[in-house]
């Protein structure tokens, strides 16, 4: 996984949804807009899959655990 999608607690998944919006608009403002889509189109691929799952919070905060259990 590249380095820019490591998550920046332990406890955070860096496929967490919420925390890849925060990375893609820390992006934007660093005028870097080609890793800001980059960020929104994995966390726009997890929110679908989260959703297809039946997960009944799709747009919350996910654990390295849940990942583990998805």
């Amino acid at each position: 996984m590249h380095e820019c999608f490591m998550s920046d607690d332990k406890q955070t998944s860096s496929l967490d949804p919420i925390w890849l919006t925060e990375k893609a608009v820390q992006a934007l403002r660093a005028g870097q807009l080609e890793e800001a889509a980059q960020y929104l189109n994995v966390a726009k691929s997890q929110l679908m899959d989260n959703i297809k799952s039946g997960d009944k919070f799709p747009l919350r905060r996910m654990t390295r655990e849940d990942i583990k259990m998805h």
